[in-house]
């Protein structure tokens, strides 16, 4: 409760035309009053929170109350012509191991294990540098298991900072290598790996967004929700949709370690559009009760949510809503949409992406895998026209032109320490993570020889 904000209505007696929807020790702080064939909305706060108010880190509780009983009353006024989410998706997100039968302190046969119980999907952040060392029995798993476990996109080498160079070859570089090992992944395993990046280490550049763009990658997911050296605020506005549009137009999906995730947070985010995206590393499975915890928790808050792997999660992250002449738009945040219509007649649909960037290097939109050149752009909106038959889902992509230049070869020293990294990395995950006095001592290792 804020103190400074939030007040109550006094009620006499239990008086039909009032339905209390938000109370605080039981008197109302939201509540309707129906008068006949009139509806009134009651909101007992002090102020309204400006969308384009910079909240940054703030705690959700600092402004909820300010904003969101507001939304829903909007919402709810407005009806079917109000911007909403379509259903609410979730993933675990594991970041770093190997796909062997342990890391660390996971062990994939007791993940698919907790999964099936707990009803939740894990997707495994997988480096690229790793595509010839997988085990076939898991990697075979994971084809045996898709609705529970899937891999995504980090990094290309897991170098430090890899992915927050301006250098625009580079990064065009890293992707391209990193693209050609997950190809010759998935044609070693039949395994295909989402195009969705996890930033190592939570650090990315604006020009790192602008290549993923441009490879045509549906979407970044990451714990850090700024550039790195260019920390920005996010405002409410930005965190009350789906995903981060502000650098270039690329969706930044947002997510959080266990212990930062609060049950307000998990209805804030299913009310607003934004997928429920969990991070945790291999420690969390020495003790694995949070992990459960925060699945019990999640499927509790919602229990309809959609578990998934990430490339279905951020295509299906969009805001719906009809026009007055039935017409239903659809706003999209990934590269890639996929939108439904559950009804049994045809509906007409106007798809739109975001386009404040500027971005004037679409080649064409792919509708089903078939190229259409009927859409239209202009400085606010992409947008297109499109039937889709009932009961039926259609996938829609938009295609950039790739203008980052040649892709040019990495030195001897740079791989050199890639691999060097990537081999003392899996030995403090696997032996000295272990160990507290021996996990120090390689720490200080790792930075006397990678300096």
């Amino acid at each position: 409760m804020n103190s400074s904000n939030d007040h109550v209505f006094r009620t006499h007696g239990d008086d039909p035309a009032v339905k209390q929807l938000i109370s605080i020790c039981g008197q109302p702080f939201m509540a309707v009053v129906k008068l006949e064939r009139t509806e009134v909305l009651f909101v007992a706060s002090e102020d309204v929170t400006d969308l384009n108010a910079e909240v940054g880190d703030a705690l959700l509780a600092d402004y909820f109350s300010s904003f969101v009983p507001h939304a829903m009353a909007l919402r709810y006024a407005a009806g079917n012509e109000c911007w909403r989410p379509s259903k609410g998706h979730a993933a675990i997100v594991i970041d770093d191991p190997l796909l062997r039968q342990k890391y660390g302190f996971l062990d994939f046969d007791s993940l698919l294990r907790l999964a099936d119980i707990h009803k939740f999907h894990a997707a495994i952040a997988f480096i690229p540098h790793n595509f010839r060392r997988s085990s076939s029995r898991i990697t075979r798993m994971f084809l045996e298991n898709a609705a529970r476990l899937s891999i995504c996109f980090h990094g290309c080498d897991h170098t430090e900072a890899e992915f927050a160079s301006t250098d625009l070859a580079l990064l065009t570089t890293l992707l391209w290598i990193a693209e050609n090992r997950m190809s010759s992944f998935h044609q070693l395993t039949g395994l295909t790996c989402d195009p969705v990046m996890v930033f190592p280490q939570g650090n990315f550049s604006k020009q790192a967004m602008m290549v993923l763009k441009s490879h045509n990658f549906y979407g970044a997911v990451n714990t850090v929700p700024y550039p790195m050296e260019e920390p920005v605020r996010l405002t409410v506005g930005e965190l009350a949709q789906p995903a981060v549009i502000r650098y270039g137009g690329f969706p930044l999906f947002l997510r959080k370690p266990v212990r930062k995730i609060q049950n307000h947070e998990i209805a804030f985010n299913l009310f607003f559009g934004r997928p429920v995206l969990v991070v945790e590393h291999h420690e969390i499975f020495q003790h694995t009760d949070s992990l459960v915890e925060i699945a019990t928790r999640i499927n509790s808050v919602a229990p309809e949510i959609c578990w998934s792997n990430l490339a279905t999660v951020v295509s299906h992250s969009i805001l719906t809503r009809y026009d007055p002449e039935g017409m239903q738009h659809v706003r999209a945040y990934s590269n890639t949409v996929v939108v439904s219509n559950d009804s049994w007649s045809p509906r007409a649909y106007l798809i739109e992406w975001d386009n404040s960037s500027g971005n004037n290097l679409i080649d064409y939109v792919l509708a089903d895998g078939m190229p259409r050149s009927d859409f239209e752009f202009d400085d606010a909106r992409i947008q297109f026209s499109v039937e889709i038959p009932p009961n039926s889902s259609r996938r829609f992509s938009l295609i950039h032109r790739g203008v980052h230049g040649a892709v040019r070869n990495l030195s001897p020293r740079r791989k050199a320490e890639a691999f060097l990294r990537r081999r003392l990395s899996e030995v403090r995950d696997n032996y000295l993570s272990k160990n507290e006095h021996l996990l120090r001592v390689s720490e200080k290792l790792k930075q006397f020889f990678l300096q």
